[in-house]
């Protein structure tokens, strides 16, 4: 039995046993008052995590080594192809939710870019760009509808080229022809998709680049047998600034990939291996000098004000919120003063706002003092979590089980905070055309699109289907395919492999971990490039260097 299998299995059943219980009790008396169903679930679920890996990873290697020993038939679709293929299947849903759904970020980022508000850094200025450049140029052609079809098309084309991308990459790098088309039918089909490819939000053209620039690092993984070409290594910089530029947190994710990647790199490599190290850390290091130089810099020159701290000290607020509400009594006249202070609301306010799956009802009071105040708030926080460390794990968890636990029940009874995109027909109560002085636009086909969110909503409540649906099942997944390809692929020479897996392995967990320390619970959209990341993970064990040499690789690549 695999050794990461065993490791890989207690991660998991400590995930199931802790995520189980809290989501029962509320709180963690089960570890007083039910220790026994604690632990036997905890056991339980080990051994049946070990039996799934161990037989799944013997699975995998079989199938492996029949790909490897067969004839390698690579699916010869054309880059366009995957796109229209993709384009085709999503195009139902974007006819009957035309002229798309509007987010409530959205709100925000056109009046910005078009300057009827303050243009500020709490969305990313360059997305705020590309949605009021596509408003701009739709509403001079088509009015309000026209404004918001073109955004629902240019983003929907970026997906569609972003996952095609992916899908052509890893097919003509070996993936079976079998999985590449279940993959593709997969990004074809499941809802996730194409309802985000309506929703005017921009965690798709965020997605999309990441998928972009993880693609690209695995094409560079199959150049460990030569120093790699140099261009190549200044595209992957250039998609991975764009990821961060598109999303703040993204950053984190790039960084992990590309350190991950370089320390992966096999030392048996010769000196080709040692140059792959230093460029993918010198990558690593341009995109994080040119990321600060441009939110540094750029920005405050241009006059885009810094976003409020509020969106980074959102767990902070939710566990201080549920100390409160548990442990009144137990608070200072003086630490009384600092929060309420701080979140611009009463002790028993703040109490009461508490939900255990969304911080803002919290994090929207905040009121921003000054530095002094705040630093002060945060040694209220540290000394509530001293006293009462129970109720801060308590809120953490609740507040992020969505994202690394798959059983569980949804943090809101809702399709906006769960499960895909919300599908809702557009309407004049929305606050962006009075801001904008606009007339509103209207639902092309409402009825059908109040149909097409109940078809979507009841798909991702069905058993089993419902899974499809969870982040958590995408981070066990990728990290179980991650596992496998570092530790029980090495016998055949897939020396790339290792160095990819560990950077994919990276970039999941860190963008699991931003999610966590997020706003809301279980929200997709925080966690779609997981889904984006699903070809390039499911290949991973299928595309061995020891089938082609880099140089035809790179020749057939660069020819697509």
């Amino acid at each position: 039995m695999p050794r990461w299998c065993i490791a890989l299995a207690t991660v998991f059943a400590v995930l199931t046993a802790v995520g189980y219980w809290t989501d029962r009790y509320d709180n963690l008396v089960y570890l007083r008052e039910r220790p026994l169903g604690f632990v036997l679930l905890l056991v339980c679920s080990f051994v049946g995590y070990v039996l799934v890996l161990s037989w799944g990873s013997r699975l995998l290697d079989r199938a492996v080594d029949a790909s490897a020993g067969a004839a390698r038939r690579p699916l010869a679709w054309r880059y366009p192809f995957y796109v229209g293929i993709l384009l085709l299947c999503w195009l139902p849903w974007l006819i009957v939710c035309a002229p798309g759904s509007l987010s409530g970020d959205l709100f925000s980022q056109v009046p910005q870019w078009l300057g009827a508000e303050p243009m500020t850094a709490h969305h990313p200025p360059l997305s705020s760009a590309i949605y009021g450049a596509l408003f701009a140029m739709g509403s001079a052609i088509g009015g309000s509808n026209g404004a918001l079809l073109a955004i629902m098309a240019a983003q929907a084309l970026a997906m569609a080229c972003a996952l095609a991308y992916a899908l052509r990459t890893v097919s003509r790098l070996g993936c079976p022809r079998a999985l590449s088309i279940a993959l593709t039918i997969f990004c074809a089909v499941l809802p996730v998709f194409p309802t985000y490819a309506q929703w005017l939000v921009k965690d798709t053209l965020s997605s999309s680049a990441l998928c972009v620039f993880m693609t690209l690092l695995l094409r560079q993984s199959f150049g460990l047998g030569e120093a790699g070409r140099p261009r190549r290594w200044v595209v992957l910089a250039v998609a991975g600034l764009l990821s961060c530029l598109l999303r703040n947190n993204n950053v984190f994710v790039v960084l992990a990939a590309l350190v991950a990647f370089a320390l992966a790199v096999p030392r048996g490599s010769g000196g080709a291996g040692a140059a792959v190290r230093r460029a993918a850390l010198s990558v690593a290091a341009v995109v994080l000098v040119a990321n600060l130089l441009v939110t540094n810099l750029l920005y405050p020159a241009l006059g885009i004000a810094e976003g409020s701290v509020k969106e980074v000290l959102s767990l902070p607020f939710q566990q201080v919120a549920r100390c409160v509400r548990d442990n009144m009594e137990d608070v200072s006249p003086e630490q009384r003063e600092v929060i309420e202070k701080t979140l611009g609301n009463s002790l028993e306010g703040i109490a009461a706002s508490y939900d255990e799956s969304i911080s803002d009802p919290v994090k929207d009071s905040f009121q921003s003092t000054g530095n002094d105040d705040l630093m002060r708030f945060m040694g209220v926080w540290l000394e509530l979590g001293l006293s009462h460390p129970a109720d801060y794990l308590v809120a953490a968890i609740q507040g992020s089980n969505g994202y690394w636990y798959p059983f569980g029940v949804r943090a809101q009874a809702s399709n906006f905070y769960s499960s895909q995109a919300p599908v809702s027909p557009v309407t004049g109560e929305e606050p962006l055309w009075e801001t904008l002085g606009m007339e509103p636009a209207t639902a092309m086909f409402p009825e059908m699109a109040s149909t097409a969110a109940k078809v979507g909503w009841g798909l991702s409540q069905l058993p089993l289907i419902s899974l499809l649906y969870h982040p958590a099942t995408y981070l066990w997944l990728e990290a179980a395919l991650a596992f496998h390809a570092l530790f029980s692929v090495e016998k055949r020479r897939c020396l790339g492999m290792r160095a990819m897996a560990a950077g994919l392995l990276a970039a999941t967990i860190i963008l699991t971990l931003t999610c966590c320390a997020s706003p809301v619970n279980a929200l997709v959209r925080y966690a779609l490039s997981l889904w984006f990341f699903l070809p390039l993970a499911a290949a991973l064990p299928f595309l061995q260097k020891a089938n082609t040499s880099p140089s035809k690789v790179d020749d057939k690549l660069l020819s697509d």
